[in-house]
């Protein structure tokens, strides 16, 4: 007896295969045409600012969502219009299917001369923050938070700058701390994995070095995982050479609505070179060489 096939009618036939084509154009138009990256880098410009203070402007886009994407002179300006971040290039590895799910998944994120610059103002506070200070919820629901998750994160030839305006703040006044209000870090280059959601905030930090110009110090290496939790965070296995100071330890930070916030460490073998940390803090009542454990 023959089996009846399944009947599909033209006219749904067509409207599937026109959806289809539609979707595939859709496709090519977001991922691969200019037109499609100079959306994609106005709608990142447009969610940045629509949910923060600060804005983020991106001079261009090139590349694919499929393979490798390239953004050229990307730059966050704090509230005030003062830029906080440049970036000369970023290379990303996106997974452009997560973006519906309000989750960007990239391979690698890779930020090729990054400069952070950070103004100390004359009221006692930095200007970072501002830049990434969320705006006032609107009345309609909201809807779910973005995600973000990275196989690795890379920084290559990255600095850091800080300015003052007014007064130091009063440990640099009264000589206890050296001037990082007016400090430059040079040659930072790092590699982290990210994931960062509502349920997890991970940080883990795979290695890190850096020079600290004025004083003249050395950070060799750091390394360590960073977790944040209801306000608190626990930081683990977390190794640091800085000049001839080695450090290692695991901690704990956990703040109190009325008492004072609880701080845990616990010192693996370490050694402070205590003259060479005086560069740090001047009013260092010792020069020698100090052993931690436990």
């Amino acid at each position: 007896m023959p089996r009846r096939l399944l009947h599909i009618p033209r006219f749904a036939l067509r409207v599937l295969l026109l959806g289809l084509l539609a979707g595939v154009l859709l496709y090519f138009g977001l991922t691969r045409t200019q037109v499609g990256r100079d959306g994609l880098r106005d709608q990142i410009e447009r969610t940045f600012a629509d949910a923060f203070e600060g804005q983020i402007t991106v001079g261009r886009l090139t590349g694919n969502l499929v393979n490798d994407l390239y953004a050229s002179d990307v730059r966050v300006l704090d509230g005030q219009g003062r830029v906080v971040l440049h970036v000369d290039s970023v290379v990303a590895e996106p997974s452009w299917r997560s973006l519906f799910r309000r989750r960007v998944s990239l391979g690698s994120l890779t930020l090729i001369r990054p400069h952070l610059m950070l103004h100390y103002q004359a009221d006692g506070t930095w200007n970072a923050p501002s830049a990434l200070r969320r705006r006032m919820p609107s009345a309609t629901p909201a809807e779910a938070p973005w995600t973000l998750d990275a196989a690795e994160v890379r920084i290559l030839e990255g600095r850091v700058t800080t300015t003052r305006e007014g007064a130091p703040p009063p440990l640099v006044e009264t000589g206890w701390l050296f001037d990082y209000t007016h400090a430059e870090v040079r040659d930072l280059e790092g590699r982290a994995t990210v994931e960062w959601s509502r349920a997890v905030r991970l940080i883990d930090l795979l290695d890190l070095s850096a020079v600290l110009v004025s004083p003249a110090l050395p950070l060799h290496t750091a390394s360590g995982q960073l977790v944040l939790d209801d306000g608190g965070l626990a930081l683990s296995q977390f190794t640091l050479r800085l000049g001839d100071t080695n450090l290692a330890l695991d901690g704990a930070y956990q703040p109190a609505l009325e008492d004072a916030p609880t701080v845990a460490l616990d010192f693996r073998e370490s050694r402070l070179d205590l003259g060479g940390l005086r560069r740090l803090v001047p009013r260092l009542p010792l020069d020698d060489a100090l052993t931690l454990s436990g």
